[in-house]
């Protein structure tokens, strides 16, 4: 379903999977004055109620068309208790290198990079060729 009408995505969300809370964040979190990562995911979990107020999200995906750097510099030391795993999409590669160092630092075990606009061999699965950068980590 299209991402843009959030009904379809409910629905689907509600048809396919089941036992788990989905909540997407649309406000701009470079907008003036900036929210907080950590503190968007606690307001977020005041929403989710009881599924989320007393548990860390299974996932936060960042996806922010090169904010990344500057929103995990203020708030990288507040994310270990709100998320189990953290998947960030990069778009520049000395970005990208410095936010693989920054989780490193803080405690993340990096599972995967892809730096942007490379290619990289993922196994079985052939040449994967990344525009935007990707990083996950537990």
């Amino acid at each position: 379903p299209s991402l843009k009408n959030r009904s379809r995505l409910r629905q689907h969300w509600t048809d396919n999977v089941h036992g788990c809370l989905l909540l997407v964040l649309g406000d701009k979190l470079g907008s003036d004055p900036a929210p907080s990562l950590a503190g968007l995911l606690s307001s977020l979990a005041e929403v989710a109620g009881d599924a989320g107020a007393n548990a860390p999200w299974d996932l936060v995906d960042l996806d922010i068309q090169g904010d990344e750097l500057p929103v995990l510099r203020e708030s990288l030391g507040r994310l270990g208790p709100l998320a189990r795993r953290l998947h960030v999409s990069t778009h520049g590669r000395q970005m990208h290198w410095e936010i693989v160092g920054k989780l490193r630092d803080a405690g993340w075990q990096v599972l995967f990079d892809y730096p942007p606009l490379a290619v990289a061999n993922i196994g079985a699965y052939g040449p994967f060729l990344a525009r935007d950068g990707h990083i996950s980590a537990v």
